[in-house]
């Protein structure tokens, strides 16, 4: 239930706050603000020098999702089939979308008119910024095991994009028509994007990284790297530092490959477990 600050060069504890019950939510960090979500159904505002509470918002169910500020406003789904937004400065209730399928616990994305979220209600919602308004929304069809639900959605080049428990990354109009898809890597959540978000990669539950070309009309496969394992169903995202893409594995350990498709780098084993 503890927030943290830490000096990321020596360790050193900065601060830490309390909520009432344990997070599951990564926090969104402003110039002034930490910005995190509870399951004890808090939205904290809190202090970023010293830790210290700026306000907070009971909702009345636990939240998992993570939150997203943009021009002064958070964004956040709960497990109650509602959708928040929230003035950052002052906690005060702008909107709340309500009646939607599926618990949230993915971080929503935003552009100058919709914000964006997915659900384990196998749907995909967008949302007018201003009013919450339910601008458009896709059902995959195929239940909640099959969910958008997981993965963070990424607004890039004009296109909203989400990797799907189904195995297929969508890319969407602002209208919400399909205007890319493919099921080929057999991705799960676990996708990267580069620092300009020109190059998508995605994960497969195989032995695949693939890479896709955003700026170039149908997003054509740039190119694909084979691990030395079988398989890797773990849905953790990958990072990216520099020019190489780190992923993480379901037995513990962390690969670094080529951003641009040279292969593996190096390899480097921390555990006997899936890493988070």
């Amino acid at each position: 239930g503890y927030v943290r600050a830490v000096e990321s060069k020596s360790g050193e504890a900065l601060w830490s706050y309390k909520t009432g019950n344990k997070l599951f939510s990564a926090p969104f960090i402003t110039e002034k603000s930490v910005y995190v979500t509870s399951s004890d159904g808090k939205i904290y505002a809190l202090k970023r020098r010293s830790g210290k509470k700026r306000w907070s918002l009971e909702t009345g169910y636990p939240i998992v999702a993570s939150p997203v500020v943009q021009d002064d406003v958070l964004y956040v789904g709960s497990s109650n089939g509602k959708f928040y937004a929230v003035g950052a400065t002052d906690g005060e209730i702008k909107w709340v979308a309500e009646g939607l399928r599926g618990y949230i616990e993915s971080r929503p994305a935003v552009d100058e008119k919709n914000v964006y979220i997915g659900s384990w209600g196998a749907m995909f919602y967008a949302f007018d910024l201003k009013t919450g308004r339910r601008v458009w929304e896709f059902d995959t069809g195929k239940g909640r095991y099959f969910s958008p639900g997981a993965c963070w959605p990424v607004v890039a080049h004009g296109k909203i994009l989400v990797q799907s428990s189904d195995y297929v990354m969508r890319a969407f109009s602002k209208d919400g028509e399909i205007v890319w898809q493919t099921s080929a890597p057999k991705g799960r959540e676990a996708i990267a994007f580069s620092d300009d978000l020109s190059t998508l990669y995605i994960q497969g539950i195989g032995r695949n990284i693939t890479a896709f070309d955003l700026t170039k009309e149908g997003s054509p496969q740039l190119w694909e790297t084979i691990m030395p394992y079988e398989s890797n169903f773990i849905p953790t995202r990958s990072g990216i530092v520099g020019d190489l893409i780190l992923i993480p594995s379901a037995f513990g350990v962390i690969y670094a490959i080529g951003a641009d498709g040279s292969g593996l780098k190096w390899e480097y084993k921390i555990s006997n477990s899936a890493i988070t």
